[in-house]
């Protein structure tokens, strides 16, 4: 995927030329950060940032902190054991594993091991997820959002920042005007986050392949 180049400062301005809101009579650059903010948030949920990366288990066990992976959201594969110099094939999928968190401390606990665990030392590979960041956006160095994706988060947003500011209205015709605006901008964004969802779902596989498939001679004896 392109990653966007877009900021902050770019989609702001967006928002204040979509709003006609140039002069700041109503969105203060503040509440349409929020805007934003808020809506890269249902964002992210809907659609993370994918990563991949290996780590050196800092000491025995099958729970293993993953303190050097910020703002982790979820963990979607595991290898061990593993060795990044190698080119073992088919890897070692670890089947069953689970992610909690202690005191926001997240630990990688590896439920369906036959025996052996990992020793400290040892590398594990490993495929996560992250939130979202807009360049700027609380000093977001840069842009996580595919192009793509960006007139989304735009709608969003706009969605957001109405909803925002209808209660500050002086009339209540021009508020639920605007309430009936941002329903509709979120309820469209809405349905594009559900679609985001499934499309995700879709195209998660696993990671070398399916494997073959059982005829009716075969017997399986593998574990789920």
């Amino acid at each position: 995927e392109t990653m966007s180049s877009i900021t902050l400062s770019i989609l702001r301005a967006r928002l204040e030329r979509l709003l006609d809101d140039l002069a700041h009579d109503i969105w203060t650059a503040t509440v349409l950060e929020d805007a934003i903010r808020t809506a890269l948030e249902s964002y992210s949920n809907a659609c993370p940032c994918a990563k991949e990366t290996y780590i050196v288990t800092p000491g025995a066990g099958r729970e293993i902190a993953l303190d050097e992976l910020t703002d982790l959201m979820s963990v979607s594969r595991v290898w061990w054991p593993y060795d990044s110099l190698s080119t073992t094939w088919p890897p070692n999928r670890v089947r069953g594993f689970e992610l909690y968190f202690d005191d926001n401390r997240p630990i990688l606990f590896l439920t369906d091991l036959a025996g052996a665990e990992p020793a400290s030392g040892d590398e594990i590979r490993i495929w996560y997820t992250v939130p979202r960041q807009i360049s700027e956006l609380d000093e977001a160095a840069a842009t996580t959002i595919p192009s793509h994706h960006i007139q989304l988060l735009q709608m969003g947003a706009s969605g957001y920042a109405a909803m925002f500011a209808a209660s500050n209205l002086l009339t209540e015709r021009d508020a639920e005007a605007l309430r009936k605006w941002a329903y509709a901008r979120m309820a469209d964004f809405r349905l594009s986050l559900d679609q985001l969802r499934g499309a995700e779902v879709r195209m998660r596989g696993e990671p070398y392949g399916r494997g073959w498939q059982l005829d009716k001679w075969d017997e399986n004896t593998s574990r789920p």
